[in-house]
């Protein structure tokens, strides 16, 4: 198929393509007739459209944000299985220790906290996509647990207040324009603090005993026995000897930020066949795949093993059913303190840590991820904490360490969350609060290796920021926040950070030459001379004018590919497995089925007669391509033969070296779509 159109496309020239100033509808049902005053009424409709659904690639055959395919999408394993339950696991270093303090030192029901982290674990899972956790707020429990420590309506006014704050920010989308005005290198700076101060804290878990209650250190540890140093240090060496760095990416491609936690499979453009390089890369990922163990998982049932055996009273007694749910009652005085002391403290944690951090790492790790935005990531803190704090759950955060540690342990879609909600949702339920017994035995130095790991992956992500401006920023950041002392020691850090950066750009500013002083912050150049401005143009959508037969007969009967049977590109390589495994089909598809998706982006048009008050038959179909530039990009690639795997990761490496979102949404459906358009309009 891939070789026939070859032959046809060329780029110039696209054949009986004409512009019209507004937009069209792209997509109708194959067969389906629609008339031109519906055509007129689509286009004053695209009038009101967003920028990304007009100009940039959301076409109408891209499922919406709440869509079920979407939704279920989100969820799909995208590795194996024992992977992602390993990675859901990777967040427990931070998770127990806090959850933990706060039932032991201020009386939360660990049930009730186990059943709402739970169920806000599977729903993050469903609608964001990626293993992004759901934590403790780390500045409210600090001030929970310390010797003034707060009581359960104080810590619920902390959690309540501070969701508020966030949802508002969240639906006004101050967020996203905050978050747009940030420099890159503060932001890392953010980051690396973050992972830096996680990995102390994960050192001295290991080094020394704990007090959870406190979360202060008793002493060195002994180098043997179940507490000992031993033990730690033994699984450190399991878990990098077994793991390595803990990512299927290579080295060069991990730093560049494509195909994170992807195996890449280089194709030769002229036969689409695996190139060399690209066997031995997929050689290289079969030994890794060899060394995939679920080390995160290992470690936690060694734990918990340990636990048990410490005391194997324990299981008698744990107690069947769920902890009671109770509404909190808060006062005045509760809403006043619970603000004052913890929600003030823990507002600019969660806008840089989780909010902007999290968004920031979430593109890194996932670039095709386009939920997880600073403002959607605030409404979802928001609404959690309004919800949970109300019935005496712990507050929580989106934490970015915690995407960090669930990706290096193994996590690559939103599959781990919901795996960790349902374990999670059913401990709460099954033993409520009684299950508080066995964590106080838990090991605290194998909890300590989990999370030191989680800190080492959030801190290595910042080792993009070359240029020596910028990682002097980046470090400044961190530096200042470490050394500061307080509950605003990240917020002290950032803003140094900016003050720093915006003096570093007034003194390059200065140096330069008068007749270049003008155009320094547009990038040395005037904006309306860049490749940025000239794509937030709008584009000239195109309308294919194609005859009937053509469609019916020639591209009806002959172009047909797996991708027709696939939403996505990782369902397309799933049926082309299952093809070569056993010869078969997706069998919830009809032959008819299929040629109707793939004939989906041809509409039948016909002319409304008024003087004998029906439609008159036109025997042409038309397609209106609004994304121009993406058309244009996908036709270019493939005429110089280009697969069609390959060209839609090429427009995803486009997207994400230019930034620019109109190359977006692109897969090998797409691409056979807008191949099958320009084939018909050449014959």
């Amino acid at each position: 198929m891939t070789s026939i159109f070859k032959a046809v496309v060329t780029p110039p020239g696209y054949g009986q393509m004409t512009g019209y100033e507004d937009g069209r509808p792209e997509v109708g049902s194959y067969g389906s007739v629609v008339s031109r005053r519906e055509w007129e009424h689509s286009r004053s409709r695209d009038k009101h459209r967003s920028f990304y659904q007009t100009e940039c690639g959301g076409e109408d055959h891209e499922p919406a944000f709440w869509s079920s395919s979407r939704i279920l999408g989100n969820v799909r394993l995208k590795g194996q299985l024992w992977q992602e339950i390993s990675g859901a696991l990777g967040d427990a270093g931070g998770f127990v220790p806090a959850v933990l303090a706060l039932a032991l030192v201020n009386g939360l029901d660990l049930g009730t906290i186990f059943v709402f982290t739970g169920i806000f674990n599977v729903v993050t899972g469903f609608v964001f996509g990626i293993p992004m956790a759901v934590q403790p707020m780390s500045a409210i429990v600090a001030v929970a647990i310390s010797p003034n420590h707060l009581t359960v309506p104080q810590i619920m006014a902390a959690g309540i207040s501070t969701g508020v704050v966030l949802a508002l920010l969240g639906i006004t989308k101050l967020m996203n324009f905050f978050y747009r005005l940030i420099p890159i290198p503060v932001l890392r700076g953010v980051m690396l603090y973050q992972g830096l101060t996680v990995g102390f804290q994960a050192v001295q878990f290991i080094l020394e005993i704990q007090d959870v209650t406190t979360m202060q250190s008793l002493g060195r540890r002994h180098w043997l026995g179940v507490n000992g140093l031993l033990l730690p240090i033994l699984m450190i060496f399991f878990l990098f000897v077994v793991s390595g760095v803990g990512t299927s990416a290579s080295g060069e491609e991990a730093a560049q930020g494509i195909g994170s936690g992807t195996n890449l499979e280089i194709e030769d453009p002229l036969n689409g066949q695996p190139s060399t390089r690209g066997k031995a890369a997929n050689e290289e990922n079969s030994r890794n795949t060899v060394m995939n163990v679920p080390t995160a998982l290992i470690i936690l049932l060694i734990a918990l093993s340990l636990a048990i055996a410490r005391d194997p009273q324990l299981l008698h007694n744990l107690q069947l059913g769920p902890s009671p749910f109770t509404l909190i009652k808060i006062s005045r005085a509760d809403w006043q303190i619970g603000f004052l002391q913890a929600a003030v403290h823990q507002i600019p944690v969660s806008i840089l840590t989780s909010a902007f951090s999290l968004s920031k790492l979430s593109s890194d790790l996932f670039p095709a991820a386009q939920a997880t935005t600073p403002n959607a990531v605030s409404i979802s803190m928001g609404a959690m904490n309004v919800l949970g704090c109300s019935f005496g759950a712990v507050p929580v955060c989106h934490g970015v360490s915690g995407l960090a540690g669930q990706y290096r342990f193994g996590a690559r879609s939103g599959l781990s969350t919901v795996i960790l909600g349902t374990a999670t949702l059913a401990l709460g339920l099954l033993l409520g609060s009684s299950f508080k017994e066995i964590l106080t035995q838990f090991p605290v130095s194998l909890l300590g290796v989990l999370l030191l790991a989680s800190g080492l992956e959030l801190a290595v992500v910042c080792r993009d920021q070359t240029s020596h401006r910028d990682a002097l920023v980046m470090v400044a950041v961190a530096v200042v926040s470490i050394g500061t002392s307080g509950a605003f020691k990240a917020l002290v850090g950032f803003v140094s950070g900016l003050v720093l950066y915006l003096i570093l750009m007034l003194h390059d500013w200065h140096y330069q030459a008068a007749d270049d002083k003008g155009s320094f912050f547009d990038g040395s150049v005037p904006i309306k001379n860049t490749l940025l401005s000239n794509f937030r143009k709008e584009s000239a959508p195109g309308l294919f004018q194609i005859d009937s037969e053509i469609v019916d007969t020639i591209i009806g009967c002959m172009y047909f590919d797996v991708d027709d049977e696939s939403d996505s590109d990782e369902e397309a390589e799933e049926v082309e497995t299952a093809v070569c495994r056993d010869g078969r089909r997706r069998p919830d598809l009809t032959s008819l089925e299929i040629k109707k998706r793939a004939l989906s982006i041809f509409v039948l048009v016909q002319d409304f007669s008024p003087k004998r008050n029906a439609y008159a038959s036109v025997s042409a179909y038309e397609v209106a391509i609004k994304n121009s530039y993406l058309f244009d990009m996908v036709i270019k690639f493939t005429s110089l033969g280009s697969t069609f795997r390959l060209t839609s990761r090429l427009a995803q490496w486009r997207k994400e070296l230019t930034g620019m979102a109109c190359y977006s949404g692109c897969n090998r459906r797409k691409v056979s779509s807008f191949l099958r358009v320009m084939c018909a309009s050449k014959l």
